[in-house]
């Protein structure tokens, strides 16, 4: 079948401009794991703080259970982001005018677990599979005095591509559990069936969004890093600075930092996902409906 990659790419940038709430969604879980971050400086003032042994061990306890319930809403608001914005580009790809922030988490709760058990699958996988790579390419390169690390060196270049097809399949498998309503493991058979049929298609298209979107963000996130560069300078100036101090000066620059980065990663992340989600609608349409429309698509009410 024909797959014209521009009109994917336009379709998507259309999406993702039009319906900012998708926006709002991706950036819910950044913006809930930057919130781990004082809780992890806070050890440091710990350090200099003149409090009892007991009271620094209940006080670090606590801070431990803080992030580790933050870091597992992290995971829980990331899942439902995923799939509220999966929800409302299938809705707007079946013609719906507009997206209600609200109805999308209510309506996208129904495959929160299915959802959930798709990422870790396939992310415990992924995991899974380079631990096993890289132990053994640490045990050849000792046996082997280094030369296994050369010689795997043709291996390493594929990761990237192979990455791409992982993220891929996750946006794939995504999609078919909201718009076919699969469950997790059939699923995911039908997300590797269709990126194995359309391999070459799915590593072109997000080979063009990572680096298109990687550029776009180097912009941003350049001159952003920039205080950050002076700061070592100072600390080797020789004046004494206070752990008090040194945690104050990155939360300082964490809290203008990831507003900034946090709004538009929901930005790039949007896009990717439209694009991804927008690929597999097409690949898996019938070919009487394989058309893209652009702006021209009609505009019927979706259900909220």
């Amino acid at each position: 079948m024909n797959f014209d990659y521009g009109n994917t790419l336009i379709r998507a940038l259309q999406l993702t401009w039009k319906h900012k709430i998708l926006w709002v969604l991706m950036m819910l879980p950044m913006v809930l794991s930057f919130l781990m971050f004082p809780f992890m400086f806070g050890f440091l003032f710990l350090l200099d703080a003149d409090i009892p042994d007991t009271t620094g061990i209940i006080i670090s306890i606590a801070l431990i259970i803080v992030v580790l319930i933050i870091f597992l809403a992290s995971i829980a608001f990331t899942v439902i982001a995923m799939s509220s914005s999966t929800l409302g580009i299938v809705r707007i790809e079946n013609g719906a005018s507009s997206l209600n922030f609200m109805g999308l988490i209510k309506d996208s709760l129904a495959y929160f677990w299915r959802s959930l058990a798709a990422l870790l699958i396939i992310q415990l996988s992924l995991g899974l599979v380079f631990t096993v790579f890289f132990l053994l390419t640490f045990v050849l390169s000792i046996v082997t005095l280094g030369l296994a690390s050369i010689c795997i060196q043709p291996i390493m270049l594929l990761l990237t591509p192979f990455i791409f097809l992982v993220l891929g399949v996750m946006e794939a498998a995504q999609t078919a559990i909201i718009a076919e309503n699969l469950n997790a493991i059939d699923a995911i058979k039908r997300a590797i069936q269709v990126v194995r049929e359309h391999v070459w298609k799915y590593v072109i298209l997000t080979l063009i969004i990572y680096f298109g979107t990687s550029i776009l963000m180097s912009f941003i996130v350049f001159p952003l890093m920039l205080p950050m560069f002076f700061f070592p300078i100072f600390m080797e100036s020789g004046i004494e600075i206070s752990n008090q101090l040194l945690t104050f000066f990155p939360l300082a620059f964490m809290c203008l930092f990831f507003p900034v980065l946090a709004f538009f990663s929901g930005i790039t992340q949007t896009f990717m996902k439209a694009s991804l989600d927008i690929t597999y609608l097409q690949l898996t349409r019938p070919t009487e409906n394989q058309t893209l429309h652009l702006e021209e698509k009609p505009q019927v009410d979706g259900t909220n």
